[in-house]
């Protein structure tokens, strides 16, 4: 076969790639929710294995949230919701490095929550509380929070419009949330732009983009919003 046949083959099929990425997300996105893998079956096991091989996404995460005082030149973070908080590694790590601050996970799984608040109470970290809540219906006060985060958690949202209405609601005019999502799941801008629309959130910008972990490529999607201060 020539060469310039091989190329052709290669280049037509990444362009199918690109141009069926949001069918195959879906496709993903679908399986995913209808087998509920990790949540609720396999919450046990996943609180388990998710610390050890989430932990280079949890220091990249920790590392945003660390760094938007100065990059936004805002006062201090001083709360912060996880939403998704799974087995709470991630949520007492912000504690960690936010020595003045509250952390708040929420996690639709009462084995997740189980398993957080033990091992808060064995950090002795008041400042770190896990509730039992669906993100969509948060049980918690509106511009209570500087920063929400989410890791893995927003291809499971049945709802994603209602979870980023809530995440508008309880974040202060002018706070930041960060979305972590791995690549094959994770939603297109044009989508996200759909589920913002009636939010507080509408007409803010789409920050999304592919971070490294570590050394792998990167196979991590950001999606960066920031609360409107007039919101």
């Amino acid at each position: 076969m020539p060469r310039w046949s091989r190329l052709a083959i290669v280049a037509g099929a990444g362009s199918l790639l690109v141009a069926g990425r949001g069918h195959i997300g879906r496709f993903l996105r679908t399986i995913d929710q209808r087998a509920g893998v990790f949540a609720p079956r396999g919450a046990r096991l996943y609180s388990v294995v998710a610390p050890r091989i989430l932990r280079p996404l949890y220091r990249r995460v920790t590392d945003d949230v660390t760094a938007l005082p100065q990059l936004a030149g805002s006062s201090e973070v001083k709360a912060v919701l996880e939403v998704g908080s799974g087995p709470g590694e991630l949520a007492l790590g912000i504690a960690r490095r936010l020595p003045g601050g509250e952390v708040v996970g929420i996690d639709l799984a009462s084995a997740m929550i189980e398993r957080a608040a033990q091992r808060a109470r064995s950090e002795r970290d008041a400042r770190v509380r896990f509730v039992l809540a669906d993100a969509a219906v948060l049980p918690l006060p509106d511009g209570s929070f500087d920063v929400v985060v989410s890791t893995l958690s927003l291809h499971h949202w049945a709802a994603p419009a209602a979870v980023f209405a809530e995440i508008a609601r309880v974040l202060r005019p002018g706070g930041v949330a960060l979305i972590y999502d791995l690549r094959p799941f994770a939603y297109l801008r044009h989508e996200i732009e759909v589920f913002l629309d009636g939010t507080a959130f509408e007409g803010a910008p789409v920050e999304r983009q592919l971070v490294r972990v570590g050394p792998l490529p990167a196979l991590v999607v950001r999606i960066r919003l920031v609360k409107p201060p007039e919101a």
